[in-house]
């Protein structure tokens, strides 16, 4: 299984942001935004700066930034399970 994490970061910044201000100030930012860290790199970033929803970053089973995309191939995600009203 990977390692892919969702969780708050162990880093200072963003690379893709660099912290840059934003709307809220970057305690508040640290503690409520989801970030990201590349399976390939180690390096965190901000879902929101990836453009990626939170509901998005959840799914994603191993993560490449998108440095790291380019030699390791893009992101995988977990397959959805489909409900089905019925055993089978």
């Amino acid at each position: 299984m990977s390692s892919t994490q969702v969780e708050t970061p162990q880093v200072d910044n963003c690379p893709l942001c660099d912290n840059k201000p934003r709307f809220m100030p970057l305690w508040l930012q640290e503690n409520t935004e989801t970030w990201i860290k590349c399976d390939v790199c180690l390096v965190w970033c901000h879902a929101a700066c990836l453009k990626l929803p939170t509901e998005e970053c959840e799914r994603i089973d191993e993560y490449h930034c998108p440095k790291c995309a380019i030699s390791h191939g893009p992101s995988t995600f977990f397959l959805k399970l489909i409900d089905y009203p019925f055993e089978l």
